[in-house]
């Protein structure tokens, strides 16, 4: 008897995919300014080869309307921007919006597809019927932008598997992902040319008094992108000297920062805080602060580089392929535990984290051999740990490589961690039964080692 086909059963097959592929759900936003009627339409969907096209032309020509934008296509992009916040409800609209789409291309060929088809039809409607999403419009529609198979491709295929259908609508999901921008049309009226001006002005000025140098943008896109994060966001004027210290509303006294960085930018009465901040942050690479950001992190909580821990442990690993492959599988894994959960702009100090968290575990699954040692074990009263002096012998084998150690004694195991005290190293570890061993020679053997 086969296994009945439920909701969970399609999302988890569909997470497996996401997190093997490296899908990206979050939609990027872009600002597109039109001349014309939008004709109520507010959002849409621009192809990144169209959109660079446009920004790289010196006079800024402004983008033509899709004219081939469908009822489906806008339902669609209007329901993934409301569920930006619930992973669980934007992985049901892109299949649901693939579902759709094999429906209205492809010829079912066999009994089973049909069969298969007719009951992810029904899993949909019941789950559309949970997030209250109304049923598209016009099922000869379109609703999405682009589509990665051929219509001689997809009638070729037979979808007799669920995990077939899955794979099919992962990789077109990646494809959109990869190719398009979700795009916030704006009409050139209802932007203040006041507002442009001032953006101009301020740029202009620090562009001529050498300051942009130190921030994460050039004068080209000193206008569009935060000069501290580099992101493509929306800009607001911001204090150097703040308002409340006498600070005038004057280009001479205003960058241009987004919303979170507006937040997090200093307030003081020296001015060239405020560049010392913004070359503090300052990025190598558009749309990589996250990344720069939770490196910062990463030294701040663990006292070290992280490129110094990923060499460590790559050239432990021994092979490149797989390191690669298992480490972003288990760096996805632990990032979609969060995202499920509703947690979709993750912080730099939680990427930070899931760094560490992902080599200590890649470091456990490789079972490396450790040497075992005789210790005495003796115990804080003040701190109420156990302790047990590290030898030697195993300080020179570890060569000051950081040790958080699991450490097994009469086939118990504790968790603890080195500490230095007067350059002598100790474990320090924690037990919920009185140890009957305080005072005596023993053999240990250090299970885990973190490098």
């Amino acid at each position: 008897m086969k296994k009945e086909i439920t909701w969970k059963t399609v999302y988890d097959i569909w997470m497996e995919y996401v997190s093997k592929l490296q899908i990206n759900l979050e939609v990027n936003i872009v600002n597109v300014e039109v001349d014309i009627d939008t004709n109520g339409i507010e959002v849409d969907w621009i192809s990144k080869e169209e959109y660079d096209a446009v920004q790289n032309q010196k006079n800024k020509e402004r983008l033509k309307l899709n004219k081939t934008t469908t009822n489906g296509v806008q339902q669609t992009i209007k329901c993934i921007r409301e569920a930006q916040n619930n992973f669980e409800h934007l992985s049901f609209l892109w299949i649901r919006a693939f579902l759709h789409e094999v429906k209205r291309k492809k010829k079912f060929q066999t009994a089973e597809e049909t069969i298969l088809i007719q009951k992810l039809d029904a899993i949909i409607k019941q789950q559309q019927n949970k997030f209250k999403i109304a049923e598209y419009q016009n099922n000869r529609d379109s609703v999405l932008p682009g589509y990665l198979f051929s219509q001689v491709l997809v009638n070729e295929v037979h979808i007799v598997k669920l995990e077939n259908f899955i794979e099919m609508c992962a990789l077109n999901t990646l494809y959109i992902t990869n190719q398009y921008y979700f795009v916030r049309y704006i009409k050139k009226s209802e932007i203040s040319e006041q507002q442009k001006e001032l953006f101009q002005s301020i740029a202009e000025y620090w562009h001529t008094h050498g300051n942009l140098e130190h921030t994460s943008v050039t004068y080209e896109d000193a206008t569009e992108r935060c000069w501290c994060c580099g992101m493509n966001k929306k800009l607001y004027p911001t204090y150097i000297i703040p308002k409340e210290l006498k600070g005038e509303y004057k280009p001479n006294n205003l960058i241009l920062l987004c919303g979170t960085c507006k937040r997090s930018a200093p307030q003081v009465y020296n001015p060239y805080s405020m560049w010392q901040w913004l070359q503090g942050h300052k990025i190598r690479f558009f749309d990589h602060y996250r990344i720069e950001e939770a490196a910062k992190e990463y030294e701040l909580m663990y006292q070290r580089e992280i490129n110094t821990d990923f060499q460590r442990v790559f050239q432990l690993y021994g092979d490149p392929l797989h390191f690669d492959y298992d480490y972003k599988k288990l760096f996805s894994r632990k990032k979609r535990r969060l995202t499920s959960m509703g947690i979709l702009e993750l912080s730099p100090s939680t990427w930070a984290v899931l760094q560490y968290e992902t080599m200590y575990e890649l470091m456990q699954k490789m079972n490396l051999h450790h040497p075992s040692f005789e210790g005495t074990i003796q115990y804080n009263d003040f701190k109420g740990e156990y302790y047990v002096e590290l030898p030697k012998r195993i300080l020179d084998y570890y060569n000051g490589r950081e040790i958080h150690a699991k450490l097994k004694i009469e086939n118990n195991e504790y968790h603890g961690s080195v500490s230095n005290l007067n350059g002598r190293y100790y474990f320090n570890f924690y037990s919920a039964t009185p140890l009957k061993s305080i005072g005596h020679s023993m053999e240990m053997n250090i299970e885990e080692i973190f490098y």
